[in-house]
């Protein structure tokens, strides 16, 4: 694999945690905490070995850069040997008047031109790859920085799992209770009461005609008994008086039982 395609490759998928690898058997395995660890574990093998990757196509980008900076010394390096030369044909044609000597500077200027026009395309080559460098080494340091935290998140995970799962469960149990308790239990118990109550207020009401009854009938039996003992009372009266005499009769009789006497 290029040194470029693995970086392309980093850039297009460290964006998550196993990218377009979620299927419907994945979403499945996220809701237990064996399923989180292993994907995690599997996050995390895959990110080491992408790291790897681009750590060692970043190194070998670095090498290529470093083999651009020695050329460029040994570019300076020989300019400035041409210089130098182009300088001793300027003091020979000084000292001689020799054409030879110009002819020399002129090959020796041309040669400079030519040097000048290397180290010019090879610097800015330096420039582009000394950035790319350091624009990789900022996204390992990412690419360390998230691998390392996997242990976090897998923990924070794995910890929310639980607890929501354990959250929900504790809901739904809840919401059972409630549901049996309230609306059949208590449901009962109130309708009981209910009953209960209309029963006693029927049995209060049908009791209170028959105690009236009974009292009215005591009333009668007595008011009944009273009239009978006056009814024989005044019969005997009228017959205890009729048998009696009467007061002139009585006057009468003691009257003559006196006269006699005398």
């Amino acid at each position: 694999m290029g040194m470029f395609g693995s970086i392309y490759r980093y850039i297009v998928t460290l964006g998550g945690l196993i990218g377009g690898d979620v299927d419907g058997a994945t979403d499945k395995m996220l809701t237990t905490p064996g399923g989180v660890r292993t994907t995690f574990s599997k996050t995390r093998e895959k990110w080491t070995k992408q790291y790897s990757e681009v750590r060692e196509a970043v190194a070998q980008l670095m090498m290529v850069l470093e083999q651009k900076r020695n050329s460029s010394e040994e570019l300076a390096t020989k300019q400035q040997e041409v210089k130098t030369k182009m300088q001793g044909a300027v003091l020979k044609y000084q000292q001689t008047n020799e054409p030879k000597y110009q002819e020399a500077f002129n090959a020796l200027y041309a040669q400079d031109q030519g040097l000048d026009a290397q180290m010019d395309a090879l610097q800015e080559e330096i420039e582009g790859m000394r950035g790319k460098v350091g624009n990789y080494r900022s996204k390992l340091q990412e690419m360390d920085s998230r691998i390392k935290d996997l242990g976090n998140r897998e923990a924070a995970a794995i910890a929310d799992i639980v607890s929501s799962q354990q959250i929900i469960s504790l809901n739904d149990r809840l919401n059972a209770l409630s549901s049996n308790l309230d609306d059949r239990n208590l449901q009962a118990i109130e309708t009981r009461r209910a009953t209960l109550l209309a029963q006693a207020k029927l049995s209060g009401e049908l009791a209170a005609p028959a105690v009236e009854e009974q009292g009215l009938d005591e009333e009668l039996l007595q008011a009944g008994a009273q009239t009978e003992a006056n009814d024989v009372f005044a019969a005997m009266l009228a017959e205890a008086q009729a048998k009696a005499p009467s007061a002139a009769e009585q006057s009468e009789a003691e009257s003559g039982a006196a006269a006699r006497n005398l």
